[in-house]
């Protein structure tokens, strides 16, 4: 269940809402009123009714990747690895080069216990966009995981240069380096 952590918050969900019924009311046939449903009923946690939207999308335009995309990340959520995974593929079939898929497929590969995939895939859209923040932090993660401190290092510190002073991030970096310290950032 989604908890509102202040009026800001629920005032921006509440116009995502809005302007999903609006679109729809406009034209029930916009892919793109169905996909702004699909990711409202994704935050509140409703993943069924979140999928419901997102296929919807998908009739109307069925080669909409931003749809097949969160699709994937929906039957991820509800632990379906498999379907998730297929999700992300036939994305990247349509688009080869959608960052999103690309990395959430390598992240895919290091949950089911294949982390040389997911390195080496990350490891390729790093050499593509140099200045990818989410692709460093997986790849620091996953070397954390296996307790590869010295790897993590280079990826977490790269990181930390291209956003700065990232809340937590230096001091985990400050832990690993004196006390090899498995900082998970994921939490």
């Amino acid at each position: 269940k989604y908890e509102y952590e202040g009026k800001e918050d629920k005032n921006l969900l509440d116009q995502a809402k809005g302007k999903a019924f609006l679109s729809l009311s406009i034209n029930e046939n916009l892919a793109e009123g169905h996909k702004s449903l699909g990711l409202y009923y994704s935050i509140l946690g409703n993943t069924d009714r979140s999928l419901e939207e997102f296929e919807t999308a998908l009739k109307i335009k069925p080669d909409y990747v931003d749809c097949i995309v969160n699709l994937g990340t929906i039957w991820h959520r509800k632990g379906d690895m498999d379907k998730s995974q297929e999700y992300y593929k036939k994305a990247l079939e349509i688009d080869k080069n959608n960052l999103f898929a690309r990395r959430t497929l390598a992240c895919y590969y290091s949950e089911i216990g294949n982390p040389n995939s997911a390195i080496k895939m990350l490891k390729e859209i790093i050499k593509e966009y140099p200045d990818d923040l989410n692709s460093y932090l997986y790849i620091g993660n996953i070397y954390l995981k296996y307790r590869l401190f010295d790897d993590a290092l280079i990826y977490l510190k790269k990181a930390r240069d291209i956003e700065g002073e990232m809340k937590g991030l230096k001091e985990s970096i400050e832990e690993i380096d004196y006390d090899g310290y498995v900082y998970d950032l994921t939490m």
